[in-house]
């Protein structure tokens, strides 16, 4: 009988660290795609900084320099932003990646 209920113990161990492991491999999945996300959005902000600093350039507009060095400045929080976002979400997944996967 004692074989039986170890047996049992060993299987329930077992099931509990497959659910356990699962768990977190669906999180990093998650964390993944947030990653992915961001650093799509970080891209999108820097092409929008490029083209704006392009047509300021094209354009010579003097008269707007306020106008334009403000829209500058805006993107340039917003991906500053995205940034502080994007490094806690990696310490999220570097820390899940780190935590052993028995119980």
């Amino acid at each position: 009988m004692k074989s039986l209920d170890s047996l049992i113990s060993k299987v329930n161990l077992f099931a509990k660290t497959a659910e356990k492991k699962t768990q977190d491999v669906i999180e990093i999945s998650q964390l993944k795609w947030k990653i992915v996300k961001i650093k799509s959005k970080i891209e999108r902000k820097y092409e929008k900084l490029g083209s704006l600093t392009y047509l300021n350039y094209k354009n010579g507009d003097e008269e707007n320099v306020d106008v334009f060095n403000s829209k500058v400045a805006e993107i340039c929080d917003e991906i500053e932003e995205l940034f502080s976002t994007l490094r806690k979400i990696e310490q999220e997944y570097a820390e899940i990646k780190e935590k052993p996967t028995h119980l």
